[in-house]
């Protein structure tokens, strides 16, 4: 399968309408785009400006996807990555995310990661049950090579030194980051802002969650991104207390 990338023009805007509402994107904070919402990201230049810029993901000459980069004046820019959902679970969500990115993960988590071994299933809470149940079955996440396996404390060099903080409990290896610098963090499922902040769900061990929601409440932070919601861009701090005396 050959993957290949082609640049959002003006006058794919029709395309870009059409792409987002007629799927449902289930990790998305959107799940079920509308035409009005479609059009007004684009009219917000959120595929296309100084900032922005969107790339169809085509495999074997179809278009199966949309990859779009953000924050691009930043150090640090960020990716959003949507695949049509006929062609989920054949990699290449993967193989686009992957192009020209190094992957990171916990040497707990790598395996898992690599297809070397099966991750522990979640201990649903009552409440998780009927959300569980609501969401669409996911094909199995094909394996993907870890370019760099850390532990907690190790520091990687972007955004002037991200921290990898160990966060257990969503999976054994799951990590969030820390760049004191910025007074900033990544929680990754650690925690969710979905409405109010809160623990994180679909947790392996919810005591040890907890326990890592706690260590990420200790920080002094402004910003905070979440694997899920929105993120926090004034005193995180606050919103992180709060829920973990929630939790």
């Amino acid at each position: 399968m050959h993957i290949d990338f082609r640049r959002t023009l003006d006058s794919d805007a029709d395309a870009l309408v059409r792409f987002l509402t007629r799927e449902s994107w289930p990790f998305h904070t959107v799940s079920a785009v509308d035409a009005a919402t479609a059009r007004r990201w684009i009219d917000e230049g959120r595929f296309a400006d100084e900032d922005n810029r969107s790339f169809w993901v085509v495999a074997d000459e179809e278009t199966v996807g949309l990859l779009r980069l953000m924050e691009l004046s930043d150090d640090t820019p960020l990716f959003d990555l949507r695949i049509r959902a006929e062609h989920r679970g054949r990699g290449i969500g993967i193989r686009a995310a992957r192009h020209g990115a190094e992957v990171v993960a916990h040497r707990l988590e790598a395996p898992v990661i690599q297809g070397e071994a099966a991750g522990a299933p979640p201990a649903l809470e009552a409440f998780e049950v009927p959300i569980r149940a609501a969401l669409p079955p996911l094909p199995p996440a094909p394996p993907c090579r870890v370019d760099h396996e850390v532990e907690d404390g190790d520091v990687l060099e972007f955004g002037g030194g991200a921290v990898v903080l160990a966060v257990p409990g969503h999976t054994v290896g799951s990590i969030a980051l820390h760049l004191p610098g910025a007074r900033a963090l990544f929680t990754g499922d650690a925690v969710a802002n979905v409405g109010r902040t809160t623990l994180g769900v679909f947790n392996t061990d919810r005591n040890r969650a907890v326990e890592s929601l706690h260590r990420l409440a200790e920080l002094e932070v402004g910003t905070a991104v979440f694997g899920h919601g929105d993120p926090i861009s004034h005193d995180a701090a606050a919103a992180l207390r709060a829920a973990a005396s929630a939790a």
